[in-house]
C-alpha cells in the first residue's frame, strides 16, 4: 500500500490560489467541486490566516451559486477571462445554456450602463454561434 504523503502548508496555498483563480474566471461550478472535495482541508488549515481568506471566498462563492441558481448556470463565467480564452482556443466549447445565461447576464449589465458597448462575441463565439 502506498504511503499517503503529508500535507504541507503551501499545498493548502497551492490549493486555496486555485479555488480563488476559478472564482476569478467565474467557473462557480468548479469551484463547488474544489469546494467540496477539498475544501475541508482549508478549513481546517493550521495557518489562520489562509483559513479566514478561505472563509472569506466561501461567502463569496455561496453568493455566487445562488446567483447562478436564479440567472442560470454559467451567468457569471467570464468568457472575456485570458485563462477562459485559452481553454476555449484549445478545447473548451461552452454548453449553449452557458452561453444564454452569460448573453442574459451581459444584457442585463448594459441595461444598467447606457452606453456601455459591450458584446457577447466572445460568448458566441465559444459555443460556435454567429
Amino acid at each position: 500500500m502506498k504511503a499517503r504523503r503529508q500535507r504541507l502548508p503551501k499545498d493548502d496555498r497551492i490549493l486555496l490560489d486555485a479555488m480563488l483563480l476559478t472564482e476569478e474566471r467565474g467557473s462557480f461550478s468548479t469551484l463547488r467541486a474544489f469546494i467540496d472535495r477539498s475544501g475541508h482541508h482549508l478549513k481546517a488549515s493550521t495557518d489562520s490566516e489562509l483559513a479566514a481568506e478561505y472563509d472569506r471566498l466561501l461567502v463569496r462563492a455561496e453568493e455566487a451559486f445562488e446567483y447562478e441558481r436564479l440567472h442560470g448556470k454559467g451567468s457569471l463565467f467570464n468568457p472575456d477571462h485570458p485563462l477562459n480564452q485559452r481553454f476555449m482556443r484549445i478545447w473548451l466549447k461552452l454548453p449553449p445554456h452557458y452561453v444564454e445565461a452569460i448573453e442574459r447576464e451581459r444584457a442585463r449589465k448594459c441595461q444598467r450602463m447606457p452606453g456601455c458597448g459591450c458584446s457577447t462575441a466572445s460568448a458566441k463565439a465559444a459555443a460556435g454561434v454567429s
